[in-house]
């Protein structure tokens, strides 16, 4: 089930109602799906090691209250076919980020060592 069928499924459910912005938006979340579907399969492939990771550029949202944003970031997250991948919020994540490098002080490149860790067990964040 891709981000657009989690969409159409809870609009015949009833529980929203199609929005033209909202699907506008979700055209960017379900290109950026079928990129990361894409690059995982390359990435378990046989010449995975072999190649290059490739980076598949994310999306920032950003409106109202009550438009929908967190429900389409639902309908992108719940789709994922994949258990590496982390839902935090920004502030959330930034606290996270802040509490780790206090407990990495005095090391060298702390930020470089969290990025690397996140990265190990995170595929999307």
């Amino acid at each position: 089930m891709t981000p657009n069928d989690f969409y159409q499924s809870k609009c015949q459910e009833g529980i929203i109602l199609e929005d033209p912005q909202q699907l506008q938006a979700l055209k960017y979340f379900q290109s950026i799906y079928h990129h990361l579907i894409k690059e995982q399969k390359q990435r378990l492939g046989l010449f995975s090691r072999f190649r290059k990771i490739k980076l598949i550029k994310g999306l920032y949202l950003w409106g109202g209250v009550g438009v929908g944003k967190t429900f389409l970031m639902d309908c992108f997250f719940q789709t994922l076919p994949f258990k590496q991948k982390m839902r935090i919020h920004f502030h959330e994540f930034m606290q996270r980020i802040h509490h780790d490098l206090t407990n990495l002080q005095g090391e060298k490149d702390p930020l470089d060592k969290l990025a690397k860790e996140l990265a190990e067990q995170t595929l999307v964040l």
